[in-house]
């Protein structure tokens, strides 16, 4: 029996699963992406987005998380 395609990693969906799972257009990034270093600011700036977020979501909001690369402070 073969394990399901998410065991070997993440599965990887068309353009068009993803649009049909969307409420508008999928368009392309198109744009640089810049990387930057930690900024230990970071959690107050998260905090403060988290709780927009929240008001915005009232009782819908179920879990909002951040993460960061292992080796970042």
């Amino acid at each position: 029996m073969q394990p399901p395609p998410e065991a070997h990693g993440p599965r990887l969906i068309s353009d068009e699963d993803l649009q049909r799972a969307r409420l508008d257009k999928v368009t392309p990034h198109n744009a640089p992406i810049t990387l930057a270093g930690y900024d230990p600011g970071w959690p107050v700036l998260f905090a403060r987005e988290a709780a927009r977020i929240r008001a915005a979501l009232g009782g819908r909001s179920i879990c909002l998380a951040r993460s960061r690369l292992a080796d970042s402070n």
